[in-house]
């Protein structure tokens, strides 16, 4: 007989053994559980969560923050035991500044299970945005007790700890950049500050710039460079990157009066001068320079 003619002969006897058909009983008892009014309503709620959720995260994406939350707290009604919306609904709260519902909604995460490193984080980041430090400091201890390795983790809990406790700091940030060295930027600055603090300028000065190697338009790591040749009195080197800054915010008036009161340090009046109008032209209303271009005014017998 031939190879596809036995096949066919033998298919209809395996379809009628016990097992074939206890797995087509099984199967029919499936769809008819399936089909129950109890699973069409959950169904039902589900479809009803993904829609809410998709409209909240479009609001999100639009700066819409408020509608957006309502629309997570509508997908939440629908679908109460997803840990997934309650966490994006609780990353938004924290956004919002919105601490108490942050903090809630970071409770009831927990309650759900609470086993996952990043819950933990979570809960951590709301309490330290409460400023409750040391419960923040118990989240963080106890999301590296679930995740080791978690880089997440080591950075929230290093920089939390840079100004209680540098050392220990310092090793968790070191760590870090051993297992995320693409992301070093902020784990950089951290390490800068507990240098910065402790007197030692030049390895602060390192942190920075290694940081910016990573990260080359990052403000606080140029403006936390520039204090420190500030410190240093290394003038040009902070004037070149206050320079830098002013690419990125060239209407700061502040940082433009920065700029020119080193050009006047400096002797360079015209750039001075030119520094002072720009402060003026970003912040009319600028009292410093507004006061210096009247000096200078004077001082050229410039009245008009």
């Amino acid at each position: 007989m031939p190879p596809a003619e036995s096949a066919f002969k033998t298919a209809p006897a395996v379809l009628e053994t016990p097992q074939a058909q206890s797995g087509f009983n099984s199967l029919r008892t499936a769809t008819a559980v399936l089909e129950t009014p109890q699973a069409q309503s959950g169904f039902n709620s589900l479809r009803t969560a993904q829609k809410h959720f998709l409209r909240g995260n479009l609001l999100q994406r639009r700066g819409e923050e408020a509608a957006a939350m309502e629309a997570y707290d509508q997908a939440l009604a629908a679908d109460p035991d997803s840990r997934y919306l309650c966490r994006q609904a609780a990353e938004l709260a924290l956004d919002m500044v919105d601490t108490d519902k942050a903090l809630a909604l970071a409770r009831r995460l927990m309650a759900m299970d609470g086993r996952e490193a990043k819950d933990q984080v979570l809960l951590g980041r709301v309490l330290w945005a409460r400023d409750d430090v040391a419960g923040a400091q118990s989240a963080f201890e106890a999301a590296l007790k679930l995740d080791p390795d978690s880089s997440d983790t080591i950075l929230s809990l290093g920089t939390l700890l840079a100004e209680r406790a540098p050392d220990q700091a310092r090793k968790l940030l070191t760590r870090f950049l051993s297992k995320a060295p693409e992301e070093a930027a902020e784990a950089q600055y951290q390490l800068a500050r507990i240098e910065f603090d402790a007197g030692h300028i030049g390895a602060s000065i390192k942190h920075l710039k290694d940081g910016l190697a990573v990260e080359p338009e990052s403000l606080p790591l140029r403006y936390a460079l520039a204090q420190a040749y500030e410190t240093q009195a290394s003038t040009d080197a902070a004037l070149a990157e206050y320079l830098e800054i002013a690419r990125l915010e060239p209407n700061n008036a502040a940082l433009l009066d920065r700029i020119g009161e080193i050009y006047f340090e400096k002797g360079e009046i015209t750039e001075a001068r030119a520094r002072f109008h720009e402060a003026r032209r970003a912040q009319p209303s600028d009292p410093f320079a507004c006061q210096w271009l009247a000096t200078d005014a004077e001082r050229q017998g410039d009245w008009g």
